[in-house]
């Protein structure tokens, strides 16, 4: 299980990334492994939430990618978010995911909106 992870700059202003929690929480509950740091996010983007579909494809192309130890060839991943909006998010994070040998990207969210 993975979350959606955000970008450093924007999880040291908060001090914790929302998705990392719920995804901590689940696995636990479930009794799967949490791998919060196989996957970053490389491209700092503004608040999705203030810009039109068309601008969140064009923001996010590119913004994940997966770090060198995750260990995903073969593996299908469950990746959490807390919104999904349009799933613009949801999608470049898997591309990320399957570009990386991952087989099946599965996406869980708390809310749609």
């Amino acid at each position: 299980m993975l979350p959606i992870p955000l970008h450093w700059r924007r999880r040291w202003g908060r001090g914790h990334n929302q998705a990392e929690c719920l995804s901590a929480a689940v696995a636990r509950r479930i009794g799967i492994e949490h791998r919060p740091g196989w996957l970053r996010r490389i491209k700092a983007t503004p608040p999705q939430t203030e810009v039109t579909p068309f601008m969140r494809r064009q923001n996010l192309r590119g913004a994940f990618r997966a770090t060198r130890r995750a260990r995903l060839k073969g593996r299908a991943v469950l990746l959490v978010d807390d919104v999904l909006t349009t799933g613009t998010t949801a999608s470049e994070a898997a591309r990320a995911l399957l570009l990386s040998g991952a087989t099946r990207v599965v996406v869980a969210v708390l809310a749609h909106r």
